[in-house]
């Protein structure tokens, strides 16, 4: 069992071995995904008080009953309710096919009968690079609250493993809870930025991205530059570039140039767009006239130190965002600074917990992989619109 990014992540085994859990429930099971963890550490589940939920009983193989204490057979949300708690839960990657509604009904009641950490299987994407991007909502809900993530790949199989804390689910929830009085329901933190820049899903309903849509050349993508169930962040820096009026907003990390092309939403602005190689998938950008792609190191641009606006989307790893985030504070720049999969790996999440200046958590409104703003001040905010 290979753990991914690098080795240095726990695979589910080491989390059983480090956590220790004496009693085991695994939900929605279908071939057992402890049933690896016997394969690939013998030994490793020796002892343990395992019980399984199962909706039908003819799918669950005749090999794995017998490593059960309990066996269940029926909706896991009615189960569940009679159920006690268990150290660790496991949420197998059928319950993610279930539908939205019913899946995260099923993860609620998981962690409420949960005592320390529960690991969740999400199922492969159809393409069967084990992104997830099959289930992206699933995504969404598991990423902030969980503490590693990783690849657990086998013959034939590809799945996207999120462990969590009960400690940490809970943290969110009740931030979500508390928000949700103030009308921000989602909004885990930074609930004064959410005021002042607007932050909230009816502003986002009120952007209309198809008038931008003829530039994105290919078509599998446009379901992602047109998403409007907040699974993806083109809303919402759209609604960031309707903040300023006559600036120029930089987008660092190109890649296929949907973000620029958001982000030149708001017409009276221009986008200046950076990357270290030329991959874009946008046309017809010149019938726009107010983006400017760029190939090279944008801390040599001198325009960056004056924007009110920097998006940065680039390696995902901690690195190159480190190294810019400190690069902002020496030049002290004053400005807004969107970062997209705030959540995507455990250096990510580092990154952003190390963030001192004021910021909010924006993944209610955008990317499953995590959207954060940091506010570095109102120097040239000299435009903004509130």
């Amino acid at each position: 069992m290979e753990a991914y990014p690098d080795g240095r992540l726990p695979n589910i085994a080491e989390l059983v071995k480090s956590r220790q859990p004496s009693s085991i429930l695994e939900v929605g099971f279908g071939h057992g995904p402890l049933n690896e963890i016997a394969r690939c550490r013998p030994g490793s589940i020796e002892g343990l008080a395992i019980s399984g939920i199962e909706k039908t009983a003819a799918f669950i193989p005749a090999f794995l009953r017998s490593r059960f204490r309990e066996l269940f057979e029926g909706d896991p949300t009615k189960i569940l309710e009679e159920l006690g708690q268990y150290d660790m839960v496991v949420i197998g990657e059928e319950v993610w096919r279930w539908g939205r509604e019913k899946a995260l009904e099923t993860y609620r009641l998981c962690m409420e009968h949960c005592n320390d950490v529960a690991v969740a299987f999400v199922a492969p994407d159809s393409s069967g690079s084990g992104l997830g991007y099959g289930a992206p909502w699933a995504m969404k809900e598991l990423l902030p609250a969980s503490f590693v993530s990783f690849f657990l790949s086998g013959p034939g199989n590809c799945y996207c493993v999120f462990c969590a804390s009960k400690k940490d689910y809970l943290d969110i929830r009740l931030g979500k809870l508390a928000d949700k009085a103030l009308g921000m329901i989602g909004a885990p933190s930074g609930s004064s930025l959410v005021r002042r820049y607007n932050l909230s899903e009816p502003s986002l309903n009120k952007i209309d991205l198809s008038v931008l849509a003829k530039h994105v050349t290919i078509p599998d993508d446009l379901k992602y530059f047109l998403d409007r169930q907040c699974l993806e962040h083109y809303r919402l820096i759209a609604h960031l570039s309707t903040l300023f009026e006559n600036e120029i907003i930089f987008d660092i990390g190109t890649n296929k140039g949907y973000s620029a092309l958001a982000l030149a939403y708001n017409p009276t602005n221009k986008v200046v767009s950076y990357d270290i190689v030329d991959c874009r998938a946008v046309a017809c950008m010149e019938e726009l006239g107010r983006v400017e792609f760029c190939i090279g190191d944008v801390r040599q641009d001198p325009r960056l130190s004056q924007t009110p606006l920097v998006m940065l989307d680039t390696d995902h790893d901690g690195g190159f965002e480190r190294q810019f985030y400190r690069y902002l504070q020496r030049i002290g720049y004053k400005g807004l600074l969107f970062l997209d999969d705030i959540h995507f790996s455990p250096q990510m999440k580092e990154f952003w917990n190390s963030i001192s200046e004021p910021k909010v958590d924006l993944t209610f409104l955008g990317h499953w992989s995590g959207s954060g703003l940091v506010d570095f001040g109102s120097g040239p905010l000299r435009h903004f619109r509130p």
